[in-house]
């Protein structure tokens, strides 16, 4: 799916969250910044390509395979050149027990 974060000043979103399967998988989002913005990720299971930009980028996130039957979260920060930055959280649920 594709998600448009806008910004008039630095970058802001509608989307504040985004939530994965325990298989993982990637989610587009579009960055839309004044200038110059970096992203950086919380967590080694989740990655954002290219993790910098200068205006609109069109960057995908990763989200690796769960490997435990637990939710996890963690935080991808947009923080563009000299504003606030801005978090999206991602939260990925747990493989369900097999039986």
């Amino acid at each position: 799916t594709k998600r448009t974060i806008a910004a008039v000043s630095g970058v802001q979103s509608e989307q504040d969250e985004v939530a994965a399967n325990a298989e993982g998988g990637k989610e587009t989002v579009t960055v839309s910044s004044e200038g110059e913005w970096v992203a950086k990720s919380s967590e080694p299971w989740l990655s954002i390509s290219p993790a910098n930009g200068f205006g609109n980028t069109e960057c995908v996130i990763t989200v690796d395979e769960a490997l435990k039957n637990e939710v996890r979260e963690a935080e991808i920060r947009f923080i563009p050149k000299g504003q606030a930055p801005k978090v999206i959280t991602v939260t990925q649920l747990g493989y369900g027990k097999m039986i």
